[in-house]
């Protein structure tokens, strides 16, 4: 058993990266797949606190070398079920536990749990640093999230500047929240990358996020090459994904992300030719709190 490993990136917090490796796990296990989740923000870890884990040891004590990975692991967060099966791997939130990671050492943490799985998720974090620089250069594929705000999509640009300059792959894109900014069809032209699926506003269903999370996992399992039209959220291989999904907690849109969601790690540590001279005067419209992401929790409905 060989997993692939997807990462899920995106170019600033609050667009729904963390929430989207959440969901997207809990599909591909429903599939029967076994399936890791590992927190690689290593920064700004916040798996534990989407999900409501309360976990020691986690992965940076992995990455310092004090603990093992199953120490590390909590097993089967959803489903009882003996349908597939989600691990997570979560991070500690605390200073003294980030300075004595070794980010260097994810990739003995990749190449062992890619063995025990068939699909590993890497949540990363955001900005230019080298934190962030390599579980994208330890995945298959990466899934860059994103809402259609100016700002987010300049700095998902950047970040797909960065892969490319790391040679890795990127797999897609998927934008969450829809609100005000570009349109449909100007996000990927800007980005040149296909676009996946589109996450439902605040205001949608639990249908409506399972069909746009299981629309993420058919495009995945499918392949590049499957049109989007043959993947619907009743037909063909979807209809057999039922996961436990993580709905977004509503937040008020009269809010502006620019009051609390703070930029991490700036853009230090930048290869040469990933700098863009591109600024974003707007301001952000994406309606975000100050965490990477919306805070979720399992609803266990499955449909």
């Amino acid at each position: 058993m060989t997993a692939t490993v997807y990462a899920i990136a995106g170019g600033k917090g609050g667009v729904g990266k963390s929430t989207t490796a959440v969901n997207l796990g809990a599909t591909l296990r429903a599939t029967g797949r076994s399936v890791a989740l590992v927190d690689a923000d290593l920064v700004m870890p916040n798996l534990q606190g989407i999900i409501g884990l309360s976990h020691e040891p986690t992965i940076h004590e992995v990455l310092s070398g004090t603990v093992s990975l199953a120490e590390a692991c909590v097993e089967r967060v959803i489903g009882t079920d003996e349908v597939g099966q989600l691990d997570v791997y979560p991070g500690s939130g605390t200073l003294d536990a980030y300075g004595q990671a070794d980010p260097d050492r994810l990739a003995d943490v990749v190449e062992t749990l890619a063995e025990d799985y068939d699909s590993l998720i890497l949540d990363t974090g955001t900005g230019l640093t080298h934190e962030v620089a390599v579980p994208l250069q330890l995945a298959d594929s990466t899934i860059i999230v994103t809402t259609p705000a100016e700002v987010a999509v300049v700095d998902a640009i950047k970040t797909i500047r960065l892969i490319d300059h790391l040679d890795g792959t990127v797999g897609g894109m998927v934008v969450s929240r829809t609100c005000k900014g570009l349109s449909a069809a100007e996000i990927p032209e800007r980005m040149g990358v296909a676009q996946l699926t589109t996450i439902p506003s605040f205001t949608g269903t639990v249908r409506d996020l399972l069909a746009a999370y299981r629309r993420l996992a058919v495009r995945l399992i499918a392949g590049p090459n499957v049109p989007p039209e043959a993947v619907t959220a009743q037909e063909g291989p979807a209809a057999m994904l039922t996961p436990a999904v993580v709905p977004p907690t509503e937040v008020d849109p009269n809010v502006s992300s620019e009051e609390g969601d703070k930029e991490q790690n700036g853009d230090a540590d930048v290869p040469n030719n990933t700098t863009d001279s591109d600024t974003a005067s707007e301001t952000d419209e994406s309606d975000g709190p100050d965490s990477d992401d919306v805070p979720g929790w399992f609803t266990g409905m499955v449909d």
